[in-house]
């Protein structure tokens, strides 16, 4: 309840979920889709970011965000290559792009 949530890819298998402390304003401009969080919802999205990782050899790790003060901002669930770099705006607005478009593509054409 501390946190506003959003995901990023598709609907069925998010590339990454993130949870960011309700006084931090998430930019405007990115492709993040909020949404609103509970227990079942949780348990499935990150279930489906499993079942896609897993299914293709990689390990969803869960992350603290934190901002350039080395302050917990929020909250990361992803496989390890899909992070990104984060920023802070003075008006303690983040600025967080989402993962690459093919997180998951690239271990699909990667025969290794």
């Amino acid at each position: 309840t501390d946190f506003q949530y959003y995901y990023s890819g598709s609907d069925l298998y998010p590339s990454a979920l993130i949870g960011l402390r309700k006084d931090i304003r998430l930019e405007d401009d990115t492709l993040w889709k909020k949404i609103d969080m509970n227990p079942e919802r949780c348990r499935d999205m990150v279930s489906h970011i499993d079942t896609r990782a897993l299914g293709l050899g990689q390990y969803p790790r869960g992350f603290s965000i934190r901002d350039d003060q080395g302050r917990r901002i929020g909250i990361w669930y992803s496989i390890m290559t899909a992070l990104t770099p984060v920023s802070m705006k003075d008006d303690h607005t983040a600025v967080i792009h989402t993962p690459a478009v093919d997180t998951y593509l690239r271990y699909e054409r990667d025969p290794g």
